[in-house]
């Protein structure tokens, strides 16, 4: 759990109290409320041109509640929520014109789920967790292009590539073993069809050569 935020004075080790404001005599850095030492309330952070970069709640020291980033122009960025300091529940992203750019669902400040949008409001890429696999979809026009596959427990890390019509095109695993580095090729099933050892076979490689990207 994060560790409450405490503000003592410069020198004496006095804790500070009462609602201050940090700055110059051109702009605000930042604006918040200490209570016996603990931040509390509504806590400000500004960009140098005086737009709100954040606002921030904290109870006694931990954020909690709502943080909100914002751009130089203004414009709102992200939202995160958090309880006793950790980020949890839903996050949320904006293109600075103001559209959906993703909404991630998070718990235990590790991202569970996850959906990306391009400026028209589609669905550009989408992550979840399924039977111990984080899976992370590209889609292009509505259909899912390729499904990059990671194990969330061991090394495993693979690629699927789909053709227009939803049928699978290619699938591809990494894998190093000791001193060797190999390309294996699936079938639908899962099944090993391929393998080729990238150091001793160079040539192979080159089958895969277009795929390589995505890893």
């Amino acid at each position: 759990m994060a560790k409450p935020f405490t503000a003592k004075m410069m020198g004496g080790g006095k804790l500070l109290d009462g609602y201050y404001v940090v700055g110059d005599k051109d702009v605000k850095w930042e604006e918040f409320n200490i209570n016996k030492g603990l931040l509390n309330g509504e806590s400000f952070v500004y960009h140098n041109n005086g737009n709100i970069f954040s606002t921030t709640q904290y109870t006694n020291g931990r954020k909690n509640g709502e943080e909100k980033l914002f751009s130089l122009s203004g414009k709102l960025k992200t939202i995160n929520t958090y309880k006793n300091g950790v980020m949890y529940g839903k996050s949320l992203s904006y293109f600075e014109s103001g559209e959906l750019l993703s909404e991630s669902k998070i718990k235990n400040e590790i991202v569970i789920e996850s959906t990306t949008y391009d400026i028209l409001g589609e669905i550009s890429s989408q992550m979840f967790i399924e039977d111990g696999k984080k899976i992370t979809q590209n889609i292009i026009s509505g259909k899912i292009f390729s499904e990059h596959i990671s194990s969330t427990y061991d090394a495993f890390e693979a690629t699927k590539f789909y053709n227009e019509d939803g049928s699978l095109k290619v699938f591809l695993q990494m894998k190093d073993d000791d001193d060797n580095f190999y390309i294996i090729e699936r079938n639908e099933e899962g099944d090993e069809i391929n393998r080729v050892n990238v150091k001793t076979n160079p040539e192979g490689v080159l089958k895969y050569q277009q795929y390589m990207e995505a890893f």
